[in-house]
Formats: structure tokens, C-alpha cells, sequence
């Protein structure tokens, strides 16, 4: 087949064999054998690319060359079916600085600290998806809030992980594929945490599909005039981090447990809202995310 395209673009040469400053000229392809091919973009029309791209898969340059198991997951993701997976995987979505760091660095990273290599879906230069698969072996999953501060320190960049759910299947994996990578994308623009899990995610996901009206109406009629107090939210957001757990917050905020009691105490006089109980305190905590 590489003859009969050679004498079609007689620029085609592997990609080894391109000059590195020439890249950008070129349109590169793998093909079925997992060679990656370049073709001189002025022998090529628009046509000539889909046609290209009909029956070889093109390829970025300052991506990985995708493995044969990236490849495989390439085409589960693009078609839902009624298979079972052999072991229950998870898609976790991942962003990077776009210009810090190259893709190939970031995959070798995360092949170092994993001690394995995950296949990688990249969406951009600076986001994707890493899939997971559980181990057969102990049954673990992998802990990304534990490895995410040795990955920023070893790249010397900031990263997010955004961590999905497992799935046994691959019955809707297009629209779940979907759903983590565009949720991926809105989340980390509303927290500061690195890491967040499907769970975790939830209310700020329902709180940012609200109108910008309701998330007015829910912070002015939960907080009332401690929406607009910032010691104060600082106070109910550690016990949110805390879990509740009054002596561990006032520990983390220094102060004596009768000072934060009192404070609790004041919210509940003025508002009518106990944060103590765990159905109220889960309407101040979308209060909090809709402040």
C-alpha cells in the first residue's frame, strides 16, 4: 500500500525520515501496521486528507504514537455496545498547562509513577482522558490524590484530575466518555482542589447547570447576610472539610470550640438554618457553591 501512495505523493517518507524543523509542513498518518507516514502538505488537497484519514488515522506530531490498546479503546468510545468489559475500568480526565509540558513527557510521568502503562485518549495538547482498568490483582484502584503531588513535583507543574466512576460495560461508554471529559473541563474552573471524584463532584455539577437567577435566589434566602461575611465562610467551608467534625475545625482554624459553636449558634438565630444537621448543612453547602 506504501508503494502505491508514494506514487501517488511521491513526499511520503516515515516520519523518522523527515527533517525535525520540516514537521509542521507535513501531514503525518498511522497506518495499520503502526508506522507513522508524512506527506508534504502541497501535494495535498482537502479531499486528499479525508480520504487519506477514510482508512489511516491521522496523527499529531507532539502526541504519543497511539498503542494498539489506545487504538481499541479509540473504537469502543466511538460506538456503544453490549459487551461486558473484561475487567471494570474508569475514565479519569486529566488537564495540564498547555505550553509547560509536552504530551509525551506527561505520558511517560504517568507511566513512571503508576508503574504501568495506561492507555491515554488525548482530546487536545492539554487535556484527555487516562483509562484505568482494575487490577486483577489486588482489586485497588488507583489513588490520584495520593500520586498528584508527586507528579506536579517530579513535572514541576499543576495538573487536575478529574476522577470517574467504574463501569462494567460499554452500553452508553460514548455518552459517558462524553460526560466526564466535558465535566472535566467545567469543574476545574470553579475549585481550586487538584483532584475531585465523580461523588464529589456531583452538587457543584447540578449547582453550575442552575440558573445564574436561582444560584442568586438559594445564596440570598440559605446565607442572607453571611454571604457577604468572609470569615465566616471560611469558617463553614473547613467544617465542609472537616466532614462536620466541630473539634477537628476548630482545631484547623485555631480556635476554641466555644468560639465556633458560638458562631454556628448565630447562623442558626439569624437564618433558622442548622448546619449540625446534615440535610440543612447540604443546602448551605450548595448555598456555598453557588456563592
Amino acid at each position: 500500500m506504501l508503494k502505491q501512495l508514494k506514487t501517488l505523493f511521491p513526499s511520503l517518507l516515515p516520519e523518522a525520515e523527515i527533517n525535525h524543523d520540516a514537521k509542521a509542513d507535513y501531514c503525518l498518518f498511522i497506518t495499520a501496521n503502526k508506522a507513522v507516514i508524512g506527506i508534504h502538505k502541497q501535494e495535498l488537497q482537502e479531499r486528499d486528507i479525508q480520504l487519506l484519514s477514510a482508512f489511516l488515522e491521522p496523527y499529531n506530531a507532539n502526541f504519543p504514537v497511539p498503542t494498539s490498546k489506545e487504538l481499541n479503546w479509540m473504537e469502543k468510545i466511538q460506538q456503544d455496545s453490549e459487551d461486558i468489559a473484561k475487567r471494570p475500568y474508569r475514565f479519569v480526565y486529566f488537564s495540564i498547562p498547555g505550553k509547560e509540558i509536552e504530551p509525551t513527557t506527561f505520558k511517560e510521568a504517568i507511566t513512571e509513577v503508576f508503574k504501568q502503562e495506561l492507555p491515554i485518549i488525548w482530546n487536545t495538547a492539554h487535556e484527555g482522558i487516562i483509562i484505568e482498568e482494575m487490577s486483577t490483582e489486588n482489586g485497588e484502584a488507583i489513588s490520584y490524590k495520593q500520586i498528584i503531588n508527586v507528579l506536579m513535583s517530579d513535572l514541576y507543574v499543576k495538573m487536575n484530575f478529574f476522577v470517574g466512576p467504574f463501569q462494567s460495560g460499554f452500553r452508553y461508554v460514548t455518552n459517558h466518555y462524553n460526560q466526564i471529559l466535558d465535566s472535566g473541563k467545567l469543574i476545574f474552573t470553579h475549585t481550586d482542589k487538584n483532584v475531585l471524584t465523580y461523588v464529589e463532584a456531583i452538587p457543584l455539577m447540578y449547582v453550575k447547570q442552575a440558573t445564574s437567577q436561582m444560584k442568586d435566589d438559594i445564596r440570598t434566602n440559605i446565607l442572607g447576610e453571611f454571604a457577604h461575611d468572609p470569615d465566616f465562610l471560611k469558617t463553614i467551608n473547613m467544617l465542609f472539610q472537616c466532614n462536620l467534625n466541630i473539634s477537628e475545625t476548630a482545631k484547623k482554624l485555631y480556635l476554641h470550640r466555644n468560639t465556633l459553636q458560638y458562631r454556628l449558634d448565630k447562623f442558626y438565630d439569624q437564618t433558622g438554618t442548622d448546619i449540625r444537621d446534615f440535610h440543612q448543612a447540604i443546602t448551605v453547602f450548595l448555598a456555598l457553591l453557588s456563592n
